[in-house]
């Protein structure tokens, strides 16, 4: 199909790679339209003009495939690295360059993501030799991974500019659009542009995952996309002249332009048509309409169109393209000859035959084969063209040539089954065969594990389930689809998973605990068994104890998560040390890490956490997992913030956010920004903390909307501690809304006491009762204490205060102050100050003393706090040592 128009498209393309290339302002670039629209044409062109324009740019190409059942997670950005490797190509780094890069920046790539060692060597030996310079262990994260590809990426781009090129998106891997999101967030700095086509305006392609990481980028403003429709009328004129090889009459432009509007594949194809058929015919130089268009019968689609093109093949070469089809989108040479029973010669030859005359097919290169010889590869230059074919394979003949086609794989590949375990087992189960199926589909599950493409394994898992041999198998697949789910947040599917486990693995003590507490974890992370029972089923499980120490280790570990439970530290003091016994750095960093979480949060010995957190600290670094390391950091802050050291606590704040950006993981900027937000409050720096929040609040809503009730409860107080009660009023009853919509008892509370507190200050006085109300109305049942319950207890007490019970109003605050001053000195001195305040009237020399106790607190930190005690310094009367320790801050 001739290449011609779209230059407005063209000239947006070129302006955008500009940007990104030549100040090193990373962009993302999407173009998208409907099948036959030209896509791919369009970014063909654009790369070939860019190429040309700035030499030493290097190309990466990678290309999702339609496939039947599961991908090879990753593949278009492992198809990239092997466009780079291959001295043919416009992206040609070289393999001692790339295999450098990796080796060095991304091992854990070369470890257990399938052909990234093979696509780099020159043969399989020198893959395995790149493998085994590389560890051994699975990456600690998903995030690690990520970081690694990202920083290959940094490492090519500091050679020179780089594009990243990944056609036909919509058939993308999960695994492979996380990976993109992280990429397009990490390239903002880089002279790195990543163009992605994908295919528009069917409704079922508007829900895929893809498209939202897409409404995303856009949204933060690091991407753009390229909406590719029809061609304009001015454009299809051209476009025939190439298509006929010459001038053509404005009739039979006419009559294309109404039987084919501006679809490129459309125009293409009919022209094609209309020659063979005697449709148009050329006379003096110019090409017309004959009376034969009456009786020509017009194609109704793009498939349509395909089909016909399918249709003027001779019987040899349909039959060579059907079987092609088994393979999937891409096949090689060795594959389907062995599919023929026939001569690979004659096949390449029929092959080259229909690239060149019928366009139906492209090469795309070689791949060396384990025992040394040589494939040549293809691939369907239309999916359609795949699909239309694979239909017309039916019945046994296409069983049959699915087990064909896996045992030539099974052959071909039986130094490296891993590397193609995932292709076995879809044709092992499409041919029936059970056993094999199920082999395959378990292995490769198990690898998708390992490199954290969940949704993969879980799609393997299911082809694994429904090839099992017997139940025990079945219920050992069916506990590992409830990891998969728990990992993915699928809470009931997960919890279902482990039952149907359980029913039959209940005469296994070791399992069958196994299954209980994971069910117990899952059913608490869903919120569905009230408090009291689930701790009451975790502690007849630890009752009836198990010789798994690891089980134990997360059971123990799980019990730090219910609120009211007695024990929690000396109960994550024992998982330590069981993790420490075993020796499995996870393991200890998973018991350190909660350690440290309860002794901050619930233990009140947050000094006791600082050593906890520097070795977990330090073991992250050591598995190489950079999210765990930024968490440490996080809770670091946290844990000086609660201590009153706020300088401290915001350096490692800050750290924290740089690595979660680097990490380009959303959610984990998220909690951070909220995090910092709050400390910023403290700090008094309310528009800094609202600039912070306020992308706290923007992540929260488009990734994870149950978490919105943080980020709008800090926003609303800072909109009351600056004064702005209209906003503060608005915003807690934001806050309500969301705590009722997600049912967050705890965040109903403090938002219906935020909101009394607003009104009370607004001077809305019966308003604010009404609010007071609504909170110990949803306290009702919960006598526990909670993180922000202090803002219930001061309004009753301000209200309390109100109506004369001055005593009444400074015992309530002063149970609060007892609870609070072991875990956080902010909150118990705002609690504190409130309290002088009630005293001041009744009691002076107690709010003296109160007074005294929260400066020498508070002494040597700067904080929204100075004022208010400043002020109640100045009512209170003459008492020196007050004006003396006051001066002092």
């Amino acid at each position: 199909m001739a290449f011609v128009g779209r230059e407005a498209e063209l000239d947006l393309l070129a302006r955008e790679a500009a940007l990104a290339l030549e100040i090193s302002s990373g962009r993302s670039l999407f173009i998208d339209g409907p099948p036959g629209a030209g896509k791919t044409a369009l970014a063909t062109e654009f790369l070939e003009r860019l190429a040309a324009e700035r030499p030493g740019l290097a190309i990466a190409r990678g290309r999702c495939l339609q496939t039947f059942g599961s991908a090879d997670p990753y593949l278009p950005f492992v198809d990239a690295l092997k466009d780079l490797s291959d001295d043919r190509t416009s992206g040609f780094v070289g393999r001692e360059t790339l295999s450098g890069l990796l080796t060095e920046l991304a091992p854990y790539w070369l470890s257990v993501v399938p052909l990234v060692g093979g696509v780099l060597s020159a043969g399989f030996a020198t893959a395995a030799r790149l493998r085994g310079q590389a560890p051994a262990a699975a990456a600690p994260s998903r995030e690690a991974l990520f970081v690694q590809y990202l920083e290959v990426i940094k490492g090519l781009a500091a050679n020179g500019p780089l594009v990243l090129f990944l056609d036909d998106l919509h058939w993308s891997d999960q695994s492979s659009i996380a990976l993109l999101s992280h990429v397009s967030r990490g390239i903002a700095n880089l002279p790195v542009v990543i163009l992605g086509t994908l295919r528009g305006t069917d409704a079922e392609l508007e829900k895929l995952p893809i498209r939202e990481v897409i409404r995303e980028l856009m949204r933060e403003d690091l991407a753009r996309q390229i909406q590719v429709d029809e061609m304009p009328e001015e454009s299809i004129l051209p476009l025939l002249a190439a298509e006929f090889g010459g001038d053509v009459s404005e009739p039979l432009a006419r009559w294309m332009r109404e039987t084919a509007g501006g679809n490129p594949l459309f125009v293409s194809e009919l022209s094609r048509l209309l020659k063979q058929n005697g449709g148009a015919v050329e006379t003096n130089g110019e090409w017309l309409l004959t009376p034969a268009v009456k009786d020509f019968e017009v194609p109704q689609s793009v498939e349509a169109v395909v089909e016909s093109r399918i249709q003027r093949l001779d019987a040899d070469e349909v039959r060579i393209l059907q079987y092609a089809s088994v393979e999937g989108n891409e096949f090689n040479s060795t594959v389907v000859s062995q599919l023929l029973d026939a001569d690979e010669l004659e096949v390449l030859d029929a092959l080259e035959k229909m690239e060149r005359r019928y366009a139906l097919v492209q090469t795309t290169g070689e791949i060396e084969l384990p025992d040394g010889d040589f494939a040549t590869t293809f691939r369907f230059r239309h999916a359609l063209a795949q699909t239309v074919l694979y239909r017309q394979v039916v019945g046994k003949r296409r069983i049959l040539l699915h087990r064909k086609a896996a045992e030539a794989l099974e052959t071909m590949f039986q130094a490296s089954l891993d590397d193609v375990a995932g292709k076995l087992a879809r044709h092992f189960h499409e041919g029936r065969q059970k056993d094999s199926a199920h082999r395959y589909a378990r292995l490769a599950a198990d690898r998708a594990r390992r490199v954290h493409a969940h949704w993969e394994a879980e799609e393997l898992f299911r082809v694994a389930l429904e090839n099992s041999p017997d139940e025990a198998d079945r219920a050992d697949i069916r506990e590992r689809l409830g990891d998969v789910y728990d990992v993915v947040g699928y809470y009931s599917s997960g919890i279902e998973c482990y039952r149907m486990s359980l029913q039959t693995r209940n005469s296994d003590r070791v399992a069958s605990w196994r299954l209980r507490r994971k069910i117990l974890v899952l059913e608490r992370k869903a919120g569905l068994i009230p408090a009291p029972e689930l701790l009451q089923q975790v502690r007849t499980l630890l009752s009836e104890g198990v010789d798994d120490v690891e089980e134990r280790c997360y059971l123990l570990l799980e019990t730090s998560m219910l609120p009211n439970a007695v024990g929690v530290v000396e109960s994550v003091q024992e998982a330590v040390e069981l993790a420490e016994s075993r020796g499995e750095p996870l393991l200890v960093l998973d018991a350190l890490e909660r350690l440290a979480y309860v002794l901050i949060f619930f233990g009140g010995r947050i000094e006791e956490a600082f050593p906890h957190l520097q070795r977990s600290l330090e073991i992250a670094r050591e598995m190489g997992d950079p999210l765990r390391s930024e968490r440490s950091h996080e809770v670091r802050a946290v844990a000086h913030a609660k201590l009153g050291r706020y300088a401290e606590a915001l350096q490692e704040f800050q750290g924290a956010l740089g690595m979660a950006e680097r990490l380009g993981e959303p959610r984990r900027i998220g909690t951070v920004c909220n995090n910092l937000g709050t400390l910023l409050l403290r700090l008094g720096r309310y528009g800094e903390a609202e600039e912070i929040l306020q992308r706290a609040r923007l992540i929260h809503e488009r990734r994870d909307r149950a978490t919105l009730v943080h980020s709008v409860l800090n926003l609303a107080e800072r909109a009351r501690c600056s004064g702005d009660l209209p906003l503060a009023i608005e915003r807690y009853q934001q806050l309500l809304a969301y705590a009722r919509e997600f049912e967050y008892w705890t965040s109903e509370a403090v938002a219906q006491a935020g909101l009394g507190l607003s009104l009370l200050a607004a001077g809305r006085v019966q308003e604010a009762r009404e609010a007071a109300w609504g909170a110990i109305s949803v306290l009702a049942d919960h006598e526990e204490w909670f993180e922000d319950r202090e803002f219930v207890e001061i309004l009753l007490a301000r209200l309390d205060a109100l109506d004369g019970h001055l005593d009444q109003a400074a015992e309530r605050l002063g149970r609060a102050a007892g609870v609070l001053s072991t875990f956080d000195v902010y909150p118990w001195a705002v609690v504190e100050l409130q309290r002088v305040r009630i005293l001041m009237q009744r009691a002076p020399d107690t709010a003296h003393s109160v007074l005294s106790d929260v400066i020498a607190a508070t002494s040597g930190v700067q904080s929204a706090l100075e004022q208010e005690i400043t002020e109640l310094m100045a009512s209170l009367d003459g008492n020196e040592m007050i004006r003396e320790a006051g001066r002092s801050v």
